[in-house]
């Protein structure tokens, strides 16, 4: 694909999300509670980290993906993908009903694995 100045970028196409990373002391037994340590949120998905190292390293990209209209997820992607320099201006958007289809992915993190 060509861009504006003529020169080429890289498409990616797929998922973009928002990665929720719990950090804890160990994994919990099953049917238990545990409190977690720490908490910090993350963009996610391989098309949207895979068109974030590229523009790391320098290379013009763009992300085809689809992205929840109006959610705070997409927010915080639009801001970090803006960021890294991640052309995203024709993402889709999709209005489903946010409460059955999040754009956000749950992580436990152990500290002792």
């Amino acid at each position: 694909m060509a861009s504006s100045d003529g020169g080429k970028k890289i498409v990616c196409v797929g998922l973009a999300c928002l990665d929720v990373v719990h950090v804890v002391a160990s994994y919990p037994p099953e049917d238990t509670d545990l409190r977690t340590a720490d908490q910090y949120s993350s963009t996610g998905g391989n098309a949207c980290n895979s068109s974030s190292v590229l523009a790391e390293l320098g290379q013009r990209c763009e992300l085809f993906c689809t992205l929840a209209d109006g959610a705070m997820e997409t927010a915080v992607l639009e801001k970090t993908l803006k960021e890294r320099g991640v052309d995203y201006s024709r993402w889709a958007a999709c209005t489903v009903q946010l409460t059955v289809h999040r754009f956000s992915i749950i992580i436990i993190l152990s500290t002792c694995t």
